[in-house]
């Protein structure tokens, strides 16, 4: 099982006829101070599977880290059931949102999403968090 995608948005659905919907993809955050939180991110990944894999459940692991590896935020485990393709000899596709409500963030610097499937590295979100912006030190317009 490979990751094809992997992105952080604002929210994502899967439509009845399997169509993957993403709104608001980012790779960078700008806090108004620190400590703050990411009201909503949605870790979107979508995942192709070989026959050999059609029926098996996979344990996908899902750790958040910032420049502190101190501060690791390590998810629940969320399970994955691998579908059978639709099309015979063809490999099978599956999507997976997880949205997270107030993720934490402490400092700037470089943070990421590592998404890892029976120890094996599979995905890495980068999120990059920006210093503060102070709204009376923004540039009125002229």
């Amino acid at each position: 099982m490979e990751a094809t995608l992997a992105v952080a948005a604002d929210n994502a659905n899967v439509s009845t006829d399997g169509k993957l919907n993403i709104i608001g993809v980012f790779q960078e955050f700008t806090p108004g101070a620190f400590p703050t939180a990411v009201p909503t991110v949605a870790v979107v990944l979508s995942w192709v599977a070989e026959p050999v894999e059609f029926g098996t459940q996979k344990e996908v692991h899902v750790s958040f880290m910032g420049p502190d590896p101190e501060q690791k935020i390590d998810l629940p485990p969320f399970g994955l059931k691998i579908p059978v393709a639709a099309r015979p000899g063809e490999p099978a596709i599956a999507h997976q949102i997880i949205t997270l409500q107030n993720l934490p963030l402490l400092r700037s610097g470089p943070h990421a999403f590592y998404v890892v499937v029976g120890g094996e590295s599979k995905a890495r979100i980068p999120l990059y968090v920006r210093e503060p912006v102070d709204e009376h030190e923004k540039e009125a317009p002229e």
